[in-house]
């Protein structure tokens, strides 16, 4: 099955998302966009690579864009680990077409309104909770670091399963 995939289209809160978009746009030749410039730029059912930020479990713009255009792919950007949260991410959203997770970062202070309460509280919670643990993993640690010290953890290397996918199609 080959693909079609005209753009690489995302939808980014503070910034995470948008680098992960522009490393595969590059890696894959593909020209990077917002969800509203390929709303405006791309035709209906043209295929795309989708990439949204996770607030709750949803993956920010996928609804609108899976409703306009042909996803092959969508990458999901959060502050769990690259690979986690997989199945339960592809069910809340109901994405039918391969998803991968990655870890993008935490920058509470471009966060705003209610988004940035929330994840202040969310933070704590999840800080208070780690440090009640004894043996922690090294994903957990990981994130444990994430919430206290905020900051971005795009890596290329988060990206190895999506263009092993990707070499293959």
């Amino acid at each position: 099955m080959e693909m079609d995939n005209k753009a690489v289209v995302y939808t980014s809160n503070t910034g995470t998302t948008k680098e992960y978009a522009e490393i595969i746009g590059r890696r894959c030749g593909l020209p990077v966009m917002s969800l509203e410039e390929a709303l405006v730029n791309l035709e209906r059912n043209d295929g795309i690579i989708y990439l949204g930020w996770i607030l709750s479990g949803q993956i920010q713009g996928f609804e609108r864009a899976d409703k306009w255009f042909d996803i092959s792919a969508v990458c999901a950007v959060g502050c769990g680990a690259t690979g986690s949260q997989r199945v339960q991410i592809q069910e809340a959203n109901k994405v039918e077409c391969r998803l991968f997770t990655l870890q993008g970062g935490l920058f509470l202070d471009r966060l705003k309104g209610m988004n940035r309460l929330m994840m202040k509280i969310f933070s704590k919670s999840v800080i208070r909770g780690y440090k009640a643990q004894k043996n922690l993993t090294a994903d957990e640690e990981a994130l444990l670091d994430l919430f206290r010290n905020g900051g971005s953890r795009v890596s290329e290397d988060n990206l190895t399963s999506f263009y092993e996918w990707y070499d293959m199609q």
